[in-house]
């Protein structure tokens, strides 16, 4: 964050000239020097459609990880200052990781390419010159200002049904049509292979036009379109955040399930680590392509509402309980719970895992089970990550909440 006169002066501006884009800088520190972070964030902020520059520094009040955690979610745009450096940084890792996952536009800086990490090389980025500071931040205030979706340019209004689900989705001009329609799709739980496109006045939208620009296929066939499914296929991603005490077996429990594996040594979560495990869930009259992004928070779940913007969009919640230490549950009962439901609402799924029931136990079944009931958590397992005891049905038996609770949505 810009400090200092410069700053009130920009605060003054930005009612002048309505400014509105966020950006976040996320660079090591040992780098600050270097890339002159300070300067390219006060150059940056003298422009007129940039309202604030928001990067961490050691004489901030927050630590850097509740930092990330209040700040990424609420960024337009994401700047990441490669380098070998940052390369080594846990909190630049996390940084980049969970602004990908909010889907957070993405300019990698850097000096050399093989800084950047390879899942962000294809994103377009800038070549920094370090010798020439004011030339960088004209040249990155011109790439934040060409990834920057401006929502009121989100103008063409699109209505698409499906039985008796409908909703509007306002979508970019120069997306291709298929892009609402996988949202859509994607919204509801339905398989985005197999479907036919047609127009409230019954005229097939032909498969070839799924690549042309919405704004054509607005042109020719009107805002509003029904989809229709050969065959009821679900598929879809659903995020699902683990939470609970430092040490209660969470990252275990995870490792368990998705490499099917289990270390000894004792390696604390720092911030959050992410997870995917895909499922096959089949039914009487369904089949269900599940994939769960699981989002592990690392340390105790003290204040739920601190991660609130990582938290949103979660569409299932496991909470871990330590059966060898009874002061876990008090807490899952009298503050993490209650916290959830307050930021996510007391309808989301909520699945409580009892972990380490292959050691000595400091809390009875019963105890558990009751702790739950008080909270409306209708699923109770107990676990263990060693021995993998319940870990499988644990974690999948989320899936059919979810999936309830998705198909109501709209």
């Amino acid at each position: 964050m810009v400090k200092g006169k410069k700053k009130v002066e920009g605060k003054k501006e930005k009612k002048e000239s309505s400014k509105s884009i966020l950006v976040f800088i996320s660079y090591a520190t040992a780098d600050a020097n270097a890339f002159k972070i300070a300067e390219i964030a006060e150059g940056l902020t003298a422009f007129p459609e940039i309202a604030d520059v928001l990067y961490w520094q050691e004489d901030l009040h927050d630590d850097i990880w509740t930092y990330m955690d209040k700040n990424v979610g609420k960024c337009d745009v994401f700047v990441y200052f490669c380098s070998p450096n940052a390369r080594k940084s846990k909190p630049c890792e996390k940084e980049w990781h969970a602004a990908d996952a909010l889907n957070k536009p993405i300019i990698p800086v850097f000096s050399l390419l093989e800084y950047i990490p390879p899942l962000l090389r294809p994103r377009l980025g800038l070549q920094i010159d370090v010798f020439n500071i004011e030339e960088n931040v004209k040249k990155l205030r011109e790439l934040i200002l060409k990834k920057y979706i401006p929502k009121e340019d989100l103008t063409i209004p699109l209505r698409l049904t499906h039985k008796n689900k409908s909703k509007i989705i306002h979508a970019k001009k120069d997306d291709h049509f298929i892009s609402p329609i996988i949202e859509f799709c994607m919204q509801n739980n339905l398989s985005i292979k197999n479907i036919l496109v047609t127009t409230t006045g019954g005229e097939r939208v032909p498969d070839t036009q799924f690549d042309e620009t919405i704004s054509a296929v607005y042109s020719k066939y009107g805002k509003e379109f029904t989809i229709q499914i050969e065959k009821m296929q679900i598929v879809a991603n659903f995020k699902v955040c683990l939470v609970g005490d430092a040490a209660s077996g969470k990252s275990a429990l995870l490792k368990h399930c998705i490499e099917a594996t289990y270390d000894d040594v004792y390696t604390p979560t720092v911030g959050v680590d992410y997870w995917v495990k895909p499922f096959d869930l089949q039914t009487k009259d369904k089949h269900f392509d599940i994939v769960l992004l699981f989002w592990d928070f690392g340390g105790s779940f003290e204040d739920a509402g601190e991660k609130k913007e990582l938290l949103n969009e979660s569409d299932g919640i496991f909470v871990i309980g330590d059966l060898t230490r009874k002061e876990t549950f008090t807490r899952i009962q009298t503050g993490c719970v209650p916290k959830l439901h307050k930021v996510l609402g007391e309808e989301i799924p909520i699945i409580l895992l009892a972990n380490k029931s292959d050691l000595k136990l400091a809390i009875t079944k019963e105890e558990v089970e009751e702790i739950a009931k008080s909270l409306g958590i209708k699923k109770v397992f107990f676990t263990s990550a060693k021995t993998g005891k319940n870990v499988e049905a644990g974690f999948k038996s989320i899936i059919p909440p979810m999936v309830a609770r998705a198909l109501d949505v709209l």
